[in-house]
């Protein structure tokens, strides 16, 4: 832990803790003059300060006034939430020593606070509304442009955290930027610079819920292409640590690594603030620019009948502007033949029987794709072999949306045809994770399961990724266009492929001729590009 002779910090170092005083404030001052301009130099710290370091501002007499009476009587408190769900109850898995967290009314939360867990839930109503509004417009998150509603520019919430005798969260990280004012009791805090600048998600492996993994790590994906879903260690050099005692003001930026720990049980104050990025603001304008032409409003439309495919309609619109070519996309990126091929197994079920080891598409198909350059698609019965998948897991080879593809051994005809002019690019939409990175953390915590057949686990024989594609701009969420798992034997071509194309490596003539390729094609992962 790195030792602080002064109290001063300079700036300059991402993870300097900058401390400093609280402007003196009258204990009489209302709710509505509670704000960054009253309380620091707004000016100072948006220059030196904000989403770079953390900041802690001690000797005010936040905790004295009266505005926030209300909200230290826990009582009341849970009454009057703004929550619509309840107030949360953080509870202890043993076990894992990993957190999840109930819904319980207002009376049950009660009972469980006084039985010692800790809660949080949003402050009432009014509270939120003009803190939010405050911070945002003394900070210009968003312009400032606050409605309570969520529609605005700038958006916010306010939580009450009460801690109770040494209650423990374990590190994440938020992608709100984060004002904590303590109205009551200490806690500790230990942070750590993170690689994520701008997170679009937080990381919470400090939660006993595998599901969110995968998401959140897409989502940091985006910023560090290196990210690796793990806390820091509380021993690691680089780990700070400071104590927000009661009138404090403590500050953290988004995607900073942070651990709290109640030293005196009390009540927080948090006013995590959030709104739109840039991106969003210029692909909503982008999208109202293009609407007002007929084609981008028309309807996406896969017509494997009549050869008019959504791939081919989408690249003839990008062709035609001129101002889409600045932005190097290419449809096949945003439709990779994977979706088009969806729509035609469905059609083809419909007027076929399956054939025996695969779902093939018919005749119909190749005349429709062969002047466009796509002669067939065919997909195996996907990985359904005991030596690959667990006996717990659920089979998922019949869902045509949850594709598990051997890529070594299912054959794939996805043969496009590569001009000298085309090269073959990364799709800058299409993102790679090996399965282990996604569970490795959760999966330390139980035993790895045995395969029956021999005795091996499944990693000693098979290495699994997970393809997402086009899942940057969807939800929250992070859910994909296309989700594929990929199972390559363990050094084989296939695996050796996959690793050459998560490190940026040239693809030769030679990597096009087997059959990871076309798979890899198929799904968008890589794309031919002129």
């Amino acid at each position: 832990m790195k030792k602080r002779k002064h109290d001063s910090l300079a700036p300059q170092s991402p993870l300097t803790v900058l401390r400093s005083s609280i402007k003196p404030v009258d204990s009489s001052i209302s709710l509505q003059e509670v704000k960054p301009t009253s309380l620091f130099d707004v000016k100072s710290f948006l220059s030196e300060t904000f989403r770079k370091s953390a900041m802690h501002l001690k000797g005010g007499a936040l905790d004295k006034l009266g505005c926030f009476d209300g909200l230290k009587m826990t009582g009341r408190l849970y009454e009057e939430t703004a929550s619509e769900n309840g107030v949360h109850v953080w509870l202890l898995d043993r076990a894992t020593s990993k957190i999840k967290s109930i819904l319980v009314d207002a009376e049950q939360a009660k009972i469980l606070h006084g039985a010692g867990h800790a809660t949080y839930c949003r402050a009432p109503g009014e509270v939120e509304e003009i803190l939010v509004s405050n911070f945002l417009s003394d900070l210009g998150i968003g312009c400032g442009r606050y409605e309570p509603s969520g529609e605005g520019w700038g958006k916010g919430e306010v939580e009450i955290f009460v801690g109770t005798n040494g209650h423990f969260t374990d590190f994440h990280f938020d992608f709100q930027e984060n004002f904590t004012i303590q109205l009551s009791g200490s806690k500790k805090w230990r942070i750590k610079k993170g690689s994520v600048p701008s997170p679009i998600l937080g990381a919470t492996p400090h939660y006993l819920s595998e599901a969110v993994v995968e998401g959140q790590i897409k989502a940091a994906r985006l910023g560090d292409s290196e990210f690796q879903f793990a806390p820091p260690d509380c021993k690691d050099s680089e780990v700070e640590e400071v104590l927000v005692e009661a009138g404090d003001i403590w500050y953290f930026p988004a995607g900073m690594w942070h651990s709290v720990e109640t030293v005196d049980p009390g009540v927080s104050m948090n006013i995590s603030l959030m709104g739109k990025s840039y991106a969003d603001i210029f692909c909503d304008s982008l999208k109202g620019y293009l609407r007002r032409d007929d084609a981008w409003r028309s309807l996406v439309l896969d017509d494997v009948h009549n050869g008019k495919l959504a791939v081919n309609n989408l690249q003839d619109l990008i062709d035609s502007k001129a101002y889409m070519g600045k932005l190097g996309l290419h449809s096949s990126m945003i439709v990779p033949p994977v979706v088009s091929a969806r729509r035609a197994l469905v059609v083809q079920e419909e007027e076929e029987e399956e054939e025996e080891g695969g779902l093939e598409l018919g005749e119909g198909w190749d005349e429709v794709e062969e002047e466009k350059g796509l002669e067939g698609v065919e997909v195996s019965s996907v990985c359904d072999d005991e030596d690959i998948q667990d006996d717990d897991e659920e089979e998922d080879s019949d869902d045509i949306d949850n594709l598990v593809i051997d890529i070594d051994n299912d054959q794939c005809k996805t043969k496009l045809k590569k001009t000298k002019k085309n090269s073959v690019i990364r799709n800058p939409l299409a993102l790679i994770l090996r399965e282990e990175e996604v569970n490795r953390y959760f999966r330390a915590l139980t035993n790895h399961k045995k395969n029956k057949k021999d005795g091996c686990t499944r990693q000693s024989i098979s290495q699994r990724y997970i393809v997402n594609v086009d899942f940057a701009g969807g939800d929250e969420m992070m859910k994909s266009t296309t989700r594929a798992i990929l199972v390559a034997n363990k050094d084989g071509e296939g695996m050796k492929l996959i690793e050459k194309v998560l490190k940026g490596g040239t693809i030769t003539e030679r990597d096009q001729n087997i059959e990871a390729f076309h798979w890899l094609i198929f799904l968008g992962v890589v794309v031919f590009a002129a």
